[in-house]
Formats: C-alpha cells, structure tokens, sequence
C-alpha cells in the first residue's frame, strides 16, 4: 500500500476492491508531497479523497482509440478539490435523472468553497460512511 494512504480509512464499496495498491498507486500523482489520505470513499463515476487538508473527487480518465472508439483507462483526473477546514455536509435524495436514482446528493461547504458529489446506490453501506465521513471531518488533523 502507498504510505499516502497508510491509515487511511476505506468508506462503503468493497475493501478488496477500493484498498488494492495499484489502484491506490493511480491516486498519489494528485497528492501533494508528505499530504496523508485520511479516508477513501467510493462515489457515482468517481472516488473522493479526504486528505488532512484538501477534498479531492477523481474520476478515471477514458481515452478513446483507434476506428471503433474504444475506450482505454488512463488513470484518473482532478475533477474538483476544496480545503478541509471547517467543512459543513449536507445530503438529500439526488435529483431523479438518468444514473442518479436512488442516489444520494452530496454537499460540502467551507468558508467561501462548495464542492458536490453524487454517491454511490444509498443503501446501508452508503449511509454508514457518510456518517462516517462527517465524523472525519469535523476531527482533527486539521492543517495549521
């Protein structure tokens, strides 16, 4: 496992899946060096990061090839980012769209920046780790 994410804690989804070194190897490019990932959490097309100091959402980077436009996997891309300080969540249904049923829309705030994500299916898991992740958030470490 990547010292970046030593202690880390891996929210909903799969263990197996969400901890695997290499996938977590596609993840350290977006960190700064020495920033510790505090908690993984799987999201709709997208994964967020909780750092001691930033929010990250990464989604995978699709590069498409050759005639048929077949799509290849090429890491991940910075999506959005906010500081983690004195972050605020609030949660309600997400809006009845295509991909977005029985999902959970997800809203963080700090100071003067918003960040909003959409979950994974909201079952049990889904809302055990944002509780979970609001617990997170609201202890420290917080940078100085």
């Amino acid at each position: 496992m990547p010292e970046q994410f030593e202690g880390a804690e891996f929210l909903g989804g799969r263990l197996s899946q969400q901890s695997h070194p290499d996938r977590l190897r596609l993840f350290t490019r977006h960190l700064a060096e020495g920033e510790k990932v505090r908690a993984v959490m799987p999201l709709k097309n997208s994964v967020l990061l909780v750092t001691q100091g930033r929010l990250l959402e990464l989604a995978p980077h699709l590069e498409a090839h050759g005639a048929w436009n077949v799509m290849g996997f090429e890491g991940f891309d910075l999506v959005s980012q906010m500081p983690a300080v004195e972050v605020s969540v609030s949660d309600q249904p997400a809006p009845d769209a295509p991909g977005t049923k029985g999902r959970i829309a997800v809203q963080f705030r700090g100071g003067q920046e918003e960040m909003a994500v959409i979950t994974e299916v909201a079952g049990p898991s889904t809302r055990a780790a944002l509780a979970r992740l609001r617990e997170i958030l609201s202890s420290p470490p917080h940078p100085k």
